[in-house]
């Protein structure tokens, strides 16, 4: 049993990566903020609920040619994937979320070419198979995918879309927290909660990242059970329907 904050997450982790054997190569802004917007976010003190740390999911290999992603160790786990070629990565997390309060964090790098950028979080049925390649927005995947898209800020789900969540770039610490038990999704940003969340979700889901273009990639630096969530009801919040 830890204590986590996530804050502190990549002050706390120093981490060894190294590749996995050839033949487990894997495979889919403006810096300028609005002030009013800034003031209606709420930025988490330090967690002191106890936490569960999760020591064994891993990220899955959605390629069947071997060609495309390339799957590293990140602490003796399969947490880290790079992009070999341009295409539409979906990757998951390999843990089936039925119940509980679930915390996901991670970073991208490398997910922008000029001004233009390819990063998206989100959350998947668990009994859909995601396809090779597979764009989350696509008609035949978004009845089961929903995502956060980091280039516009918007949330999509089932041809729906909602803005107001901040944009993300390379480098920043991304979080959702997943409560299975309320049927919520929340969205943070260096630890700053978002105010476009999810509701509504009744079955088990996955966490999944997405990646386009070569040399990206999305690092999990936590995965983790909370004890009590750590989201705080926003003045400006609003919820898209699972």
């Amino acid at each position: 049993m830890n204590t986590i904050n996530p804050q502190l997450i990549t002050q706390q982790r120093q981490q060894s990566v190294s590749p996995l054997p050839p033949s487990n190569i894997l495979s889919p802004v403006s810096k300028q903020q609005n002030v009013h917007r800034k003031l209606s976010l709420i930025r988490l003190a330090p967690i002191t609920s106890t936490t569960d740390d999760d020591s064994k999911s891993e990220l899955e290999n959605p390629d069947p040619t071997g060609q495309e992603l390339k799957l590293l160790y990140v602490d003796q786990l399969q947490r880290k994937v790079v992009a070999i070629s341009k295409n539409n990565h979906s990757i998951p997390l390999n843990l089936v979320i039925k119940n509980g309060i679930h915390c996901f964090s991670g970073k991208f790098d490398k997910s922008s070419i000029q001004d233009h950028a390819y990063r998206i979080i989100g959350i998947v049925k668990a009994d859909f198979r995601l396809s090779f390649p597979c764009a989350p927005g696509a008609e035949i995947n978004m009845q089961s995918m929903l995502y956060y898209n980091g280039g516009s800020g918007g949330v999509h789900f089932k041809g729906n879309k909602l803005e107001g969540n901040e944009k993300f770039v390379d480098g920043q610490l991304i979080t959702m927290e997943l409560n299975a038990n309320a049927g919520t999704l929340h969205f943070f940003i260096d630890s700053v909660q978002q105010p476009i969340f999810v509701k509504g979700i009744k079955e088990p889901v996955k966490f999944y990242i997405y990646l386009n273009i070569p040399d990206s990639s999305f690092t999990v630096l936590a995965s983790s059970k909370l004890k009590e969530p750590t989201v705080k009801k926003l003045a400006n919040e609003k919820a898209i329907d699972w």
